[in-house]
């Protein structure tokens, strides 16, 4: 059975989106149950592997909707996102400037999650720290 190229590159957009879904429900989730005294202290008793981990996990997801966005580029030909480019229609310009739009907005989404993340362990450092460590604002408390 032969396969359709636009059937496979809608599959890999698919795929991208569920992706970049994911990693910001996962990255979502894990500030959350930062919220949980048992989860904070594991987290904190971890030390750096665990925001090792999550910046890993978040590179990794980067990746993988990078490749989906390749093989889409290969089946279905690069966007055209130069308006001197060679005489094409109109509608696939709008179309190829609107797919570049969301292909950024999946990488800042994941950024997003990946920031909440580490904002949610500096957190949980900062407030399980003894006033005296805390040396982002030593001037406060005095």
């Amino acid at each position: 059975m032969p396969r359709d190229a636009k059937e496979i590159a809608a599959s890999l957009g698919s795929y991208s989106d569920a992706i970049t879904g994911f990693a910001f429900a996962q990255n979502v989730a894990f500030s959350l149950a930062l919220g949980t005294h048992d989860f904070a202290e594991s987290t904190i008793r971890g030390g750096w592997l665990i925001p090792a981990i999550v910046l890993a996990a978040s590179a990794f997801y980067a990746i993988m909707i990078h490749e989906c966005h390749r093989k889409i580029d290969a089946l279905l030909g690069p966007l055209v996102q130069n308006e001197e480019e060679e005489e094409e229609e109109e509608e696939n310009k709008d179309a190829d400037k609107a797919t570049a739009s969301i292909r950024h907005w999946q990488y800042a989404v994941i950024g997003i999650g990946t920031l909440i993340s580490v904002f949610g362990i500096i957190m949980t450092h900062y407030g399980n720290a003894h006033p005296c460590e805390r040396l982002w604002f030593p001037f406060v408390g005095r």
